[in-house]
Order: C-alpha cells, then structure tokens, then sequence
C-alpha cells in the first residue's frame, strides 16, 4: 500500500494551478546529491532568509 501523501494541501494548491501544462510528479529524497534538488533547496533558504529579513524590518518600521 502506498504512504499518504505528506503536505496534501500544498499538494492539492499546486494541483489547482496546473491547467494546461503535463506535469510529472516524482518524490525526491532530500539531500541526496539530486542537483535539481540542490538548486530548488538552495533557492528556498534564499528566499526564506529574505522573508525573514523583511518582516524583521517591517517590525522595526512600526
């Protein structure tokens, strides 16, 4: 029997936004070396640490 699907609403979002495109969805282990997968990792902690960054600034504004 296959695992549940972790993180189904994020899941179903992205589901939501796929009109007209052919998507194929694959599991990845994470930090296994994918390069793909290093690239996506690295481009989320950027952005995370810019969100961060932000909303440290926006608390200092007010």
């Amino acid at each position: 029997m296959p695992s549940p699907v972790k993180n189904m609403d994020l899941t179903q979002r992205l589901a939501e936004h796929r009109t007209g495109l052919q998507i194929t969805w694959a599991w990845v282990k994470g930090h296994s070396d994918d390069q793909g997968n290093e690239e996506v990792d690295g481009m989320a902690s950027q952005q995370a640490q810019l969100a961060q960054e932000a909303s440290q600034s926006s608390r200092v504004l007010n």
